[in-house]
């Protein structure tokens, strides 16, 4: 089941054009992500995709094409680094995209508002903790 789901996605890149659709959160039609062994948040709504994060999902692909094996730390410091070298235009392009995942994202879940986490009470007792000094 993997091999065949990665062997379809190795064809979907092979043929990818300008053309491709993608669904809200950037996989692209067709293309059945693996299943991560990781518990999630089950009630937990995902930000919408910013254009940095189109971007990357966009060219992850790629890296992992070229060099298999890397981790993602790495693909985020290279497209990191593409991304700084794309011309306005292009970064204009991935702009349009976030800004339909946002309204996708609007229309999949009215009512979401941002909303981040706030300092626990165990890293303010870390803060506060008395550092041991001579005795």
């Amino acid at each position: 089941d993997t091999a065949t789901a990665l062997d379809n996605h190795q064809q979907d890149i092979n043929s990818k054009s300008d053309t491709q659709t993608y669904n809200v959160y950037l996989v692209p039609n067709g293309y059945e992500p693996l299943l991560s062994t990781k518990k999630k948040n089950l009630k937990k709504i995902p930000r919408p995709k910013n254009c940095f994060m189109a971007y990357r999902m966009d060219k992850q692909h790629e890296i992992m094409k070229q060099w298999p094996g890397v981790n993602n730390k790495d693909i985020s410091r290279i497209v990191g680094s593409m991304w700084k070298q794309e011309s306005e235009e292009e970064k204009g392009r991935y702009k349009a995209i976030a800004e339909e995942l946002k309204k996708c994202h609007a229309r999949e879940y009215p009512g979401y508002k941002f909303s981040p986490k706030k300092k626990t009470q165990k890293n303010n007792l870390k803060k506060q903790e008395p550092q041991l000094g001579n005795v």
